[in-house]
């Protein structure tokens, strides 16, 4: 057997292993731009809406209107004291009639200048704000590499409530994967029709074998909940979005960090932006 054959069966037949760790999520900061009295209402929702981190589980501190004035104030707060999560929503210190597809420039800072998970939910003048905090009943955890993010999937384990449904979700692209193909379907040595078929295969099967592992791990650890799977080739924010309204999702985590770039990388972008009315964990 020729060494790349050699090479490449070992590469196929490689699965990555899961164990979940359960994420410390022992001191949460909630950010408003309201003053003491409605930030305790806020905090009063939300607690209620991650109830499944129970009443004696967390510590909470409110930053309101009074504790920060600009970004860099707000950065220096999070920075002495780095709680483990952070809660707030989108458009902080902006009025209503300017509101418009985007975080807004505080939330742009808290997740690309920092190393804490943000919770995003919608703006307190979102129609549906009290409707979506509810409960964390259905959970999604969306990537392009599900099997390199395992932190995304123990975020998404520790926040969906007990008795529901974890919706582990892999999105390949379309529109990558065509580029592909029609790149090997100008060599001539290149069987096209069977690189075709073998590589959407392979493609799939990865994230699906992972799921996999997540599901039978999680069943060890009889954490109560369901996981369901659900890879498919698609357009990534497309996809997603009919995804999301099939399953009325809850909570959606996802990874916006980018270890070459200090902006939040475009699909992310592009999918924060787009679902303002729903609950966001940002990794």
């Amino acid at each position: 057997m020729e060494l790349d054959q050699a090479a490449s069966l070992f590469r196929s037949a490689w699965k990555q292993d899961y164990l979940y760790q359960a994420p410390p999520l022992k001191n949460i900061t909630l950010i408003t731009d309201r003053d003491s009295a409605k930030s305790a209402e806020i905090l009063a929702s939300v607690q209620r809406y991650l109830a499944v981190l129970g009443p004696a589980e967390s510590e909470w501190t409110v930053l309101t209107k009074a504790d920060f004035q600009n970004v860099k104030d707000l950065i220096i707060a999070c920075e002495q004291s780095p709680p483990d999560l952070i809660v707030t929503y989108r458009h902080l210190w902006t009025d209503e009639k300017d509101l418009h597809h985007s975080l807004g420039v505080y939330l742009d800072m808290l997740t690309q200048a920092t190393s804490i998970p943000v919770l995003v939910l919608p703006h307190l003048q979102d129609k549906n704000y009290a409707n979506v905090l509810e409960n964390t009943d259905e959970v999604m955890v969306i990537t392009d590499h599900l099997s390199e993010d395992q932190r995304l999937v123990d975020y998404g384990v520790r926040l969906t409530s007990r008795g529901g449904k974890l919706f582990l979700a892999h999105v390949e692209s379309k529109v990558d994967y065509k580029r592909y193909i029609n790149i090997i379907g100008k060599i001539p040595d290149l069987n096209t029709e069977i690189a075709e078929e073998k590589i959407a295969n392979q493609l799939l099967k990865e994230p699906r074998d992972f799921i996999l592992a997540c599901t039978q791990q999680l069943a060890e650890q009889d954490l109560n909940l369901e996981v369901i799977p659900l890879v498919t080739f698609g357009h990534t924010v497309r996809s997603y979005r009919e995804l999301l309204e099939k399953h009325q999702i809850a909570l959606l985590v996802m990874n916006t960090k980018d270890g070459e770039q200090l902006a939040m990388h475009g699909d992310a972008y592009s999918i924060a932006v787009e679902f303002t009315h729903l609950p966001l964990l940002m990794l």
